[in-house]
């Protein structure tokens, strides 16, 4: 507690102006904090856009991991008709390789 105690009337309203401007000095600087607490526009644009970006990178990153797997799919499947179209054609009568005209 403050030992400055107005003796006369002066002195009293003399600190009871310094109190007021004090109290408007403060609630000056209270609006500044406020203000520097709050986000400004730009400032949540910039945080959508960012999130935005990682979605879309994500899905993108996605999409490449989809689409590599149905491409070694589809080589898979490709290499297997080779090869199966290969065993029919050296199974098929007249050919070098068939085992049948070797029996006659």
């Amino acid at each position: 507690m403050s030992t400055e105690l107005g003796h006369t009337i002066d002195e009293v309203e003399n600190l009871i102006k310094k109190h007021e401007a004090f109290e408007k000095s403060a609630a000056a600087q209270e609006e500044r904090f406020s203000a520097l607490e709050r986000l400004t526009t730009f400032e949540l644009k910039e945080m959508k856009r960012r999130q935005e970006a990682a979605e879309e990178a994500e899905r993108q990153r996605k999409q490449a991991e989809a689409d590599a797997r149905a491409a070694e799919q589809a080589q898979a499947e490709a290499a297997r008709q080779a090869e199966a179209s290969a065993r029919d054609s050296a199974d098929a009568p007249g050919s070098p390789h068939s085992g049948r005209e070797h029996e006659a």
